[in-house]
């Protein structure tokens, strides 16, 4: 995705004078959270779900180190917490911040990824998974033992997870594989991220990130200002993050976007940050007056839009305030002025697609599909599949419409072969013609990617396949299915869709087969590689020849509840 830069440079121009501005107060509402056997609270990460809000303590002492849960009661004063996981301390004093997937880019829904020392070298940080004490990631540098954690949520830094560290911001993906990494400016520690959505318009999909100078790590008499930085999503990996704006504070813990549906919460709030410490017990290693800060809907509304950027505080600099930075004036504006010394924050929106369809609602009905039995040739023969959806209709024509395809699989006589990820990206700033690319570092099965203008729809238009090696199984014929789940972000989507399976004895690579993504002369999921054409064989729903996509299954149908 490119960013458009006639707005982004506005935006940034606009940030780089920015100032503060006046905004309503609001007041948070106080949840405290004591737990049986410890000493108080001290909050450090939070992370939320609809069911579930999970905060992290302690820094050095005063409680078991861990996850709890909040449980929150009415009335509110007689909430409490209750421990989950077990973080390991190795004798550091480390702020363990936290994250809980959502599902996308094939992390399992509801895993807690928590930062913390690491058991190899207790100098660097670790990210340990649903309490375990074996290291998901190993070896991260932050001798000062704070790195942040969250996950893309826009996918276009591949549905990541996210860790901000001392030197500069990861991301790694569900076989913890490192994807990315972009270092911090010298002199700044790099502290939160965020992913911003695609309907950001003046950075749509852009990872931005908090710093504070590196001399205001630990520093109980912070000077200066934080910053914020940013990276676009065609960024190549090791190039420097580019700094956007300094912030009005010297600590900006992290950074969250809220957006403009705000009508999923958890106890009727959406907003939720760590208040590790108040009163005497600000900059105190072993906090017990801590409490979770939450905010309703209603306080957020003026806030639509902007990013949310908790500064820590301090006894020198004042108790936190939490400021919103907005793009259409460049600039912040007091949010919340707390009594709390801050840490991590979270936001709980609802879900980026306004419609998921299961698998069961674009089965294609009656028996599962012919497969015919063939006989490969040589040693390299492999199945093309490919799926299309016919001309779909209630895409808007002047936003942008994304359309995920998750959890693709290919069933053949009882056998399970997994598929890539499948996006469609209905944009009108497309180029008239589509395109599609497949990204094999999305996920544990790679991604494609198709761009379509909704101004210049076809009749076909490709959303996933993969060449699968032909084995006994695959050439021996008999039933098959191909099914997934669809995620929309526009209510009003219906499509029809079709898939078939072509064989081919060569194949250099999926974008090196070239595939069509539209209905040009050949079909939709087509190789247009001569090389690879030259090689088609007979296979299970084709003769060969010129068939190249092979004869298309039954037709499918799904529909978001707003179709007509």
């Amino acid at each position: 995705m490119r960013l458009n830069f006639n707005v982004f440079r506005r935006f940034a121009f606009a940030a780089t004078v920015a100032a503060l501005t006046a905004l309503a107060q609001q007041t948070p509402t106080i949840i405290p959270v004591p737990s049986a056997g410890n000493n108080g609270a001290a909050p450090v990460g939070v992370g939320v779900t609809a069911t579930e809000l999970l905060f992290t303590q302690p820094f050095c002492g005063s409680q078991v180190r861990g996850t709890y849960k909040v449980n929150i009661a009415t009335p509110i004063a007689n909430s409490n917490s209750t421990l989950v996981d077990t973080i390991l301390g190795l004798g550091q004093c480390s702020e363990n911040y936290l994250t809980i997937s959502s599902g996308l880019g094939g992390f399992t829904t509801g895993d807690r990824y928590v930062t913390g020392a690491s058991i190899m070298n207790p100098a660097n940080e670790a990210v340990y998974k649903n309490g375990s004490f074996v290291p998901f990631i190993e070896g991260i540098p932050a001798s000062n033992h704070h790195a942040g954690i969250t996950f893309d949520t826009a996918g276009t830094f591949g549905f990541d997870l996210i860790v901000t560290a001392e030197g500069s911001v990861m991301g790694y993906n569900p076989a913890a594989t490192l994807q990315f990494h972009y270092p911090a400016p010298m002199n700044y520690v790099l502290e939160g991220a965020t992913v911003a959505p695609l309907t950001y318009s003046p950075c749509p999909g852009c990872l931005f990130i908090t710093g504070e100078l590196s001399s205001n790590v630990n520093n109980p008499n912070p000077v200066g200002m934080g910053a914020i930085f940013f990276v676009t999503p065609d960024t190549p990996s090791g190039s420097m993050v580019t700094k956007l704006t300094d912030t009005p504070g010297p600590e900006p813990e992290g950074l969250v976007f809220v957006g403009n549906n705000l009508s999923c919460t958890l106890g009727g709030y959406s907003y939720f940050v760590s208040g590790y410490a108040t009163g005497g017990d600000f900059d105190n290693p072993s906090s017990t007056s801590g409490a979770i800060l939450a905010y309703t809907p209603a306080q957020l509304s003026a806030v639509a839009g902007q990013f949310l950027v908790p500064d820590e505080g301090s006894r020198s600099t004042g108790p936190s305030v939490i400021s919103a930075f907005s793009e259409a004036s460049g600039t912040f504006s007091p949010f919340s002025m707390t009594a709390y010394q801050l840490e991590g924050s979270t936001i709980l929106q609802c879900p980026a697609a306004a419609c998921v369809i299961p698998p069961s609602g674009t089965a294609i009905g009656g028996s599962p599909v012919s497969w015919n039995k063939f006989n490969p040739q040589g040693p390299n023969n492999v199945v093309w599949i490919n799926a299309h959806i016919g001309t779909p209709s209630g895409v808007s024509t002047t936003t942008v419409t994304t359309v995920n395809f998750t959890g693709v699989t290919f069933v053949l006589n009882g056998t399970t072969y997994p598929l890539p990820d499948g996006l469609l990206i209905f944009n009108p700033s497309a180029p008239a013609t589509p395109s599609t690319t497949f990204d094999a570092t999305f996920g544990l099965h790679g991604r494609w990617v198709t761009t379509v203008n909704p101004n210049n729809l076809s009749d076909e238009i490709f959303f996933d396949g993969n060449a699968l090696p032909v084995d006994s199984n695959i050439s021996g014929g008999g039933q098959a299915t191909l099914s997934y789940t669809t995620a929309s972000t526009d209510n009003n989507l219906k499509f029809d869709w079709q898939w078939s399976a072509a064989v081919y004895t060569f194949w250099p690579g999926n974008n090196q087969a070239q595939i069509l993504a539209y209905h040009h002369g050949d079909h939709a999921g087509t190789p247009e590689n001569k090389q690879v054409q030259q090689s088609l064989i007979q296979g299970p729903r084709g003769g060969g020849g010129s068939n190249f996509t092979g004869s298309w299954s039954g037709t499918g149908h799904g529909a978001c509840p707003g179709a007509q």
